[in-house]
């Protein structure tokens, strides 16, 4: 983009921008392509011209690029660039090769870090429990971008160095929250909570609110295995694929990875574009979860994830008789399970083969 602002006529802007300037942010509908900027507003003012005509004239100075399919202007000015199809192809490609090294990075480049992460035991309160987890997240979440980390536990005491930002856990049951003082609240341990509804869905409720937001954690919801709690349905999708390839065995048929990434460019339908899409996003959502210390964010991207991956799964039949679109497709749904174990393993929660 600053490529194409230099290439502007001499003078038609008052002075050469910086990078702040020029922002571009994916779009949130895919209407308006997948990536969208505003930079020609930004810019019209100082120019004294028209933002709409101005971002036309940045389209025309963009420079080739074999991943932009196109690029319009719309709006009052706003840029849309749409990718080409190998873009998401090289992506999906790059899933496969890395494997469990695929969104990582070494933007903290070696620089050491110190996480105290507060040790808990069985009779733990929850409160406790939620914040061992948060300390262990944001660990594997700044050792995945590249930070040296040194973690440091500290014992369950009153005058220990712990993760006191992060708020408490306010007990519920069936949507209800627990008074304080009652009769069931000081009854329950995080021992009683993880044989019941297990340490992976502790830990993955447990992460699914900002450290500086309280957490309405219920029971209820905990123990059952439907869509309606959130880890279960995000370990789902994930059992969902392995099912996916058990049958693909059962059939007698085998998968080819580099036929299915050859042929991506055969996935067209609305529901394949938007899962190669989410897929694309996850190094962006890790980076994030990490810098911010934030492991919700990540949470709420698997989430999302999953969500895609369930929809695309009830959309279409994948053990086609076309080879290169039955390759090309199971090459996406491993692709998106791959990076949903990549998130899950981040936040430490498995992510199992059946449910």
């Amino acid at each position: 983009m600053l490529a194409a602002l230099g290439r502007l006529p001499f003078g038609m802007l008052p002075d050469a921008p910086t990078p702040e300037a020029v922002v571009v942010e994916r779009s949130r509908d895919a209407q308006h392509g997948d990536f969208a900027t505003n930079v020609a507003m930004r810019l019209a003012k100082a120019a004294r011209r028209d933002p709409r005509e101005l971002a036309q004239e940045i389209i025309a100075a963009l420079p080739a690029n074999p991943l932009i399919e196109r690029a319009e202007a719309a709006g009052a000015g706003f840029i849309n660039f749409f990718l080409a199809r190998n873009a998401y192809a090289h992506e999906l490609s790059a899933v496969h090769e890395l494997g469990e090294r695929y969104g990582r990075s070494n933007l903290g480049r070696g620089e050491r870090v110190v996480v105290e992460i507060v040790a808990v035991n069985p009779t733990s309160t929850l409160h406790r429990g939620r914040q061992a987890a948060y300390g262990v997240a944001v660990a594997n979440l700044l050792s995945a971008i590249g930070f040296e980390v040194l973690r440091e536990e500290y014992a369950e005491t009153d005058d220990c160095l712990e993760f006191h930002f992060v708020q408490s856990v306010n007990l519920c049951r069936g949507g209800e929250r627990l008074a304080a003082g009652t009769r069931e609240m000081p009854s329950v341990t995080l021992q009683q909570v993880r044989q019941e509804a297990g340490d992976d869905v502790c830990r993955f409720l447990y992460l699914m609110r900002g450290p500086d937001q309280p957490l309405d954690f219920d029971l209820e919801l905990a123990k059952v295995r439907s869509n309606d709690n959130p880890a279960y349905f995000t370990q789902y999708a994930h059992a969902r694929v392995a099912s996916v390839m058990k049958e693909l065995r059962t059939r007698e048929l085998r998968f080819d990875c580099a036929e299915g990434l050859a042929h991506v460019g055969l996935l067209t339908s609305g529901h394949e574009r938007a899962a190669l899409s989410s897929l694309a996003r996850y190094p962006e959502a890790l980076e994030l979860a990490a810098t911010q210390r934030a492991p919700h964010a990540l949470t709420q991207y698997l989430r999302d994830l999953a969500n895609t991956l369930h929809t695309y799964h009830n959309a279409e039949q994948f053990i086609v008789s076309d080879a290169k679109l039955r390759n090309a497709r199971l090459a996406l749904l491993l692709g998106l399970q791959q990076v949903l174990r990549n998130g899950l393993t981040l936040l430490g929660v498995s992510a199992p083969e059946t449910m």
